[in-house]
Order: structure tokens, then C-alpha cells, then sequence
């Protein structure tokens, strides 16, 4: 009974609010535009939402310096190993969507960026407007063109010459259309060619540039999606190589599968050059293995595969048989390819799209997620989720239209919740 008499004395604040909420409606007849001119927006939560995460790009020496581009919220710089973070992208150009970046090894300065979410999701996906330069360390962005590609998968840079750039485009998801494939730069974005074309539904999901400077490897991906379905695969889908920087393309095909595929995911061993590893989106295939720089490749797992919404792999910088695959859950070998293993990720959001290594500590590991950044100092045994960060996704948003009932039905549930717990 005590709860109830507490509540008998909020009556007359109830029938006050009432009244208070009545006139107010009687008084503003008509809503517009000019109420809103002096009200500033202040950022007052979520406080710890994280979003889908695209790529995470550290500084070649100072590793307490790192960007990470949530895949739809432009991209964020820290200097101090994330306790803070300032976003850097946001008065770019006309979207903050974000697929790709790349950091030039010979000036750290210098930072492109892919604009347009890599992964296939079956949503509607927010598109690009190009590929984008900063000369500063992100302080300022220069849009470079390539802005018919839509969608960008990967961004590497020469690590002698930081005026030659290749750029992989998956092109526009929902229609055919030819600015998509392999493109290089050799003038610092100047001019562009396409180096690598397949046709008008064949984009590209992968890329890599070996040490040498000359030799890479490029990953072909067939997709075509509509409202009312999306194709993931298809028989162009493939792996493709390049001896001399890009002028010309050989498809590897020793040891890999037939038939149709979807994406790719393709790296090297930074400890082993010659270890290469490629992940399909294949119906009977899977892991494979390559110890001749990619020459030749063998099956070493069926069942470990990446998919449209993945297709990443990455080798521990320090140890050429610790491979993660990034998926659902992030599997890993130790013993290059033989067997795996579940990551152990207690607390962790799923979907996991980016890892950074240490290059000195494979303990050490930066991950991104749909959930948000990431990092555990223990291999994976424990994980800190990165929690400063003012970013998250919002797929919807609806609004009610009958405000003044529901305003009142939500005071009162609060202050009957408040009297309860306080009786």
C-alpha cells in the first residue's frame, strides 16, 4: 500500500502537466522552420555504440598515431594511441562513406582515401564520390577524381614513390557500368588509366603490391545485386597478376577453383614474401596456400571461406603461418593453413572487418568491427572496446506523431518507476 499512497501525491503534478501540455498546444498552432534557427545540436549519446568499421590505417613509426574510417561516418585521427580522436574527413567532399586508406611509407604525411563502402551488403549502401589526397596528415583533402567508380575495395601506394597509387573499384552495385576495375596513378592523382578491366558487372575486391614495387596481386569479383536479390558470384571472379607494375595481367589459375566465385580476399607474409594466402566465396572451395609468391596455390581448408560482406585476410606481421580470416567470428591458423580456430572474443561484437599487427608485437592487435574498434595486448585472450568514439549507425528512424499523449504516457510510466523502486 505504500507505493500507492507515494503516488496518490503525484495526482495534482499530473493533472498541472496536463493542463501546462493543453495550453501550449492551444498557444503554438502551427510548426515551422524559423523555431529551429538558434538551436545548436550537441552530441549527448549514445555513449558507447560503436559502428561498422572499414579500415584501420597506423603510422609506419609512431604507432600511437592511427586513423579508422567507420564505413558510412568519414574518418577519425588519433595521436595518442586513442584517447582521443578528431575527425578529419567530415567538410571533405559530398560523403562521408569511406571504403578504403592508404598511408605512403616513404612520406606518412601523405593519406588517400576510397570514398565509398567496399563490402556488398544487401542494404541500400552509401556511395562514394571518388578517391580523395591529403598532403598534411589529414588536415586537408583534395578529391583526385575516379568518381564514377562508387565504391572502392582498396587503396595501395608505391613505398618509394608516393606519386604512383593503384585503386581497386567495385563499381556501382546496382547496375552495369565500366568505371570499375584496377586504376594507377603515376602523376599523384593528376591523371588516372585503368590498368585492369573485366567487364561491366565485374568489379574488383582486393589488391595488393608486394614489396618489390612491381608485382601485384589483384582479385576480380562478379556481383549484381536488385531489390529483390543479389548475385554474388559469378565466372569471372578470379585472381590476376601483375610483374610490372600494372601493365600487364596474367589470371592465375594452378591450384585454384573453377566455375563461379564471389569475393576474394588475397594477402602475403610481411615475415615471408613468398607465403601468400587467398580466401574464396566458393561453393566447394576455400583456404589456399601459395610458397612461390603466388605462382601456384594448394587447398588447404574447404570449409574456411570469406563472403561479399568480408573478404579480408591478414598475416600476422611476425609469424608467416598466423593467418585470421575475418567473418561471422574471426578464425585462425598457427599453423599456416593446417588447422583453425575460433579467435576467443568474450564480449566482442561480431562481424569483423579489419585487424592491424604490430609489427614488432603480434600481441598487440587493433580490430574493427560492426561494433566498433577494438584492442587486446594478449593475442586475443582479453579485448578493449574503444569506447570514445562518437560514432555509430542508425538503419532507421521513426517519428510519432501523436506527441502529446505519448509525452504524457512517458512521464508518468517514469515517475510510477520512480516511486516504486523508491518505496
Amino acid at each position: 500500500m505504500k507505493p500507492l499512497k507515494h503516488l496518490s501525491t503525484f495526482i495534482p503534478l499530473f493533472a498541472v502537466i496536463l493542463m501546462t501540455l493543453q495550453g501550449c498546444r492551444e498557444q503554438v498552432k502551427e510548426f515551422n522552420a524559423g523555431m529551429l534557427q538558434n538551436i545548436e545540436l550537441r552530441e549527448i549519446g549514445p555513449g558507447a555504440m560503436g559502428g561498422r568499421i572499414s579500415d584501420i590505417e597506423v603510422h609506419l613509426s609512431d604507432y600511437s598515431t592511427f586513423y579508422i574510417s567507420p564505413s558510412t561516418g568519414g574518418i577519425f585521427k588519433t595521436t595518442d594511441g586513442g584517447k582521443s580522436w578528431v575527425p578529419v574527413f567530415d567538410d571533405a567532399g559530398t560523403t562521408v562513406s569511406i571504403g578504403d586508406m592508404a598511408i605512403s611509407e616513404s612520406d606518412p604525411e601523405i593519406i588517400w582515401a576510397g570514398t565509398g563502402e567496399g563490402s556488398g551488403e544487401q542494404s541500400p549502401s552509401s556511395v562514394g564520390d571518388g578517391i580523395y589526397k591529403s598532403v598534411d596528415g589529414g588536415q586537408s583533402w583534395q578529391n583526385m577524381g575516379l568518381a564514377g567508380s562508387r565504391h572502392f575495395s582498396k587503396v595501395v601506394i608505391d613505398p618509394s614513390n608516393p606519386d604512383i597509387v593503384y585503386a581497386a573499384a567495385t563499381g556501382a552495385r546496382w547496375g552495369a557500368n565500366e568505371e570499375r576495375g584496377i586504376f594507377r596513378t603515376t602523376d599523384g592523382g593528376v591523371t588516372w588509366e585503368k590498368v585492369l578491366y573485366i567487364d561491366d558487372n565485374t568489379g574488383f575486391g582486393d589488391l595488393l603490391l608486394m614489396p618489390d614495387g612491381k608485382t601485384l596481386f589483384a582479385t576480380s569479383w562478379f556481383q549484381r545485386r536488385s531489390a529483390w536479390a543479389h548475385v554474388q558470384k559469378g565466372p569471372t571472379s578470379g585472381i590476376y597478376r601483375s610483374v610490372d607494375g600494372g601493365d600487364n595481367w596474367e589470371k592465375i589459375e594452378e591450384g585454384l577453383p573453377g566455375g563461379n566465385s564471389g569475393r576474394i580476399a588475397i594477402a602475403y607474409a610481411p615475415s615471408l614474401p613468398e607465403r601468400m594466402y587467398a580466401v574464396f566465396e566458393n561453393d566447394t572451395a576455400g583456404f589456399f596456400r601459395s610458397d612461390d609468391g603466388g605462382a601456384t596455390w594448394e587447398p588447404k581448408n574447404g570449409r574456411v571461406r570469406t563472403s561479399y560482406w568480408y573478404g579480408r585476410i591478414y598475416v600476422d606481421p611476425t609469424d608467416a603461418d598466423r593467418v585470421w580470416t575475418m567473418g561471422v567470428r574471426v578464425q585462425e591458423t598457427t599453423d599456416g593453413g593446417e588447422s583453425f580456430s575460433m579467435v576467443r572474443m568474450e564480449d566482442v561484437h561480431v562481424d569483423h572487418h579489419v585487424v592491424w599487427f604490430n609489427p614488432e608485437n603480434g600481441n598487440d592487435i587493433l580490430l574493427g568491427n560492426d561494433g566498433g574498434l577494438y584492442r587486446t595486448a594478449d593475442r586475443g585472450d582479453t579485448w578493449t572496446f574503444i569506447a570514445n568514439l562518437p560514432i555509430s549507425q542508425f538503419y532507421d528512424i521513426s517519428i510519432d506523431d501523436s506527441t502529446t499523449s505519448i509525452s504524457v504516457l512517458s512521464l508518468f510510466t517514469a515517475a510510477v518507476t520512480v516511486v516504486s523502486h523508491g518505496a
